[in-house]
């Protein structure tokens, strides 16, 4: 017996992902993984990619290969049609699929698979992720946008990368690449642009875009590469 809020509040802050892409994240994710070191002698792939992104996404890369946990706070924004929401939530995730949410007293953990294990104070849900109930406004799911499908989305091989300048985002240099066909990823969006930490090379901020307008924005800060995690923080 959770309320709606409950439901709300867990779907809304990072939930998305789906059936779909709960069986392609991982192969993506791995096939995504070679895909930088393979751009040399891949001229599929060298045509999709410039070279200034393609410095970039070997950073990406590395940064990928060597994570292991990450924490800090997300603040999401989206639209559709006239509506909007934005929200904030405290999150810690591990590979390979574990995630944890914290927002306005409730607490979501995803480890994979079809469910999402919800709690607010003593009472707690199972939550499917094809539940109208687990989606954000936009109707994505968590492995749609997690930490996990972030780097998917840079280092699939079948996205186009451009480099786009740089910006400043939380206090921290950042590059900034422009990708191309993501939509497959998350419906509705026909390029992103994507700030990359100058230093860790770790993604910061995710702006997708229906045309010309923005109509998502994932935007991490306080990050922490490779923390040590309490035991049980990805329980409930």
């Amino acid at each position: 017996m959770v309320s709606n809020n409950v439901a709300q509040e867990v779907s809304r802050s990072l939930v998305g992902g789906g059936r779909r892409m709960a069986a392609q994240s991982a192969s993506q994710a791995d096939r995504a993984a070679t895909a930088v070191s393979k751009m040399a002698g891949d001229t599929r792939i060298a045509a999709r990619v410039d070279a200034q992104a393609a410095s970039v996404l070997d950073g990406v890369q590395n940064a990928w290969n060597n994570l292991k946990t990450a924490s800090g706070q997300v603040r999401l924004w989206e639209k559709k049609g006239y509506a909007t929401r934005d929200q904030s939530a405290d999150f810690a995730w591990a590979k390979p699929n574990h995630l944890r949410v914290d927002a306005l007293g409730t607490t979501a953990v995803y480890n994979g698979g079809d469910t999402i294990q919800a709690r607010m104070f003593f009472f707690t849900q199972s939550v499917s992720l094809d539940s109208p109930l687990a989606t954000s406004l936009r109707g994505y799911r968590v492995n749609q946008t997690d930490l996990r499908s972030l780097f998917t989305a840079l280092l699939d091989p079948q996205t186009t990368v451009r480099y786009a300048g740089t910006a400043t985002v939380d206090n921290k240099a950042a590059h900034l690449l422009e990708l191309g066909n993501v939509d497959r990823m998350l419906p509705g969006i026909q390029k992103a642009t994507v700030a990359i930490d100058q230093k860790t090379s770790m993604p910061l901020r995710f702006e997708g875009s229906d045309g010309q307008e923005v109509v998502y924005r994932s935007e991490l800060t306080g990050l922490k590469v490779n923390p040590k995690l309490a035991s049980g923080t990805f329980e409930v």
